[in-house]
Order: C-alpha cells, then sequence, then structure tokens
C-alpha cells in the first residue's frame, strides 16, 4: 500500500472516520464503550482529525437521541423520592458548572444522602 497523502493525510485515513462511525451507529447500546476504548487508544494521535470528519449533524442527532433516553429512562421514575434531590443536584451542577462537577456533585450528594439515611435508621431503631 503505497503511502500517498490528500490534503496532509494518508490514504487509509480517509477510510477509517466513515468506518468508526458505522461501528459506533451499530454498537451503540451495547458495546459503546468498548469501541470508544479502541478508538481512543487506536488512534489517538489522529483522534482529532478522526472526529472532525464525523459530520456535526449526525453528532447532534446521537446527542439528541442518547439525550432523549437518559431523560425518559425508567430509572429516573423509578427513583425513591430520598434520590430526586440528588438527581436535581448533580443535572443543575451539570448544566450550569460542566459535566465533571455535575459527577462530583451527583456523587457528593450520593454519599451525604446515604449519610442521612443511615443517622435516621439508626436512630429510628
Amino acid at each position: 500500500m503505497t503511502n500517498t497523502v490528500v490534503q496532509g493525510l494518508p490514504r487509509w485515513s480517509l477510510v477509517v472516520p466513515p468506518l468508526a462511525f458505522v461501528v459506533l451507529l451499530v454498537s451503540w447500546g451495547r458495546d459503546l464503550g468498548t469501541v470508544l476504548l479502541i478508538l481512543g487508544l487506536g488512534f489517538a494521535g489522529s483522534a482529532t482529525v478522526l472526529l472532525a470528519l464525523i459530520p456535526l449533524p449526525a453528532v447532534g442527532a446521537l446527542l439528541l437521541v442518547a439525550g432523549g433516553d437518559l431523560a425518559v429512562s425508567r430509572r429516573l421514575f423509578d427513583a425513591q423520592p430520598s434520590c430526586w434531590p440528588v438527581i436535581a443536584v448533580a443535572a443543575a451542577a451539570t448544566l450550569l458548572v460542566n459535566p465533571a462537577i455535575g459527577l462530583l456533585a451527583g456523587c457528593a450528594g450520593e454519599l451525604a444522602r446515604k449519610a442521612i439515611l443511615q443517622a435516621i435508621n439508626t436512630r429510628s431503631a
């Protein structure tokens, strides 16, 4: 295989992004984490180039589907009433600050919720 350069990229690298996008779509919901880990480890040097070749409307559509799926998740509606404040704090921190702070706020809220419930249960027992 010759290493022909097209606009600064080897020819084979122009084929990988569409294939990676198809693999992501096929694996959606099953092995997405594994696929992303393999893509991240295997193509870390050219990740920016690879991700830039995925059409933004397709990324937006995937995010819309994933967000909608999470928004109407059964786990959210089946959550215990004591979990609702933690979910609200995590969601607010994610929207207002950034996802990393939202994750930390959710983890801290869950630890506090468990400690409060444990204190209530030991007091009533």
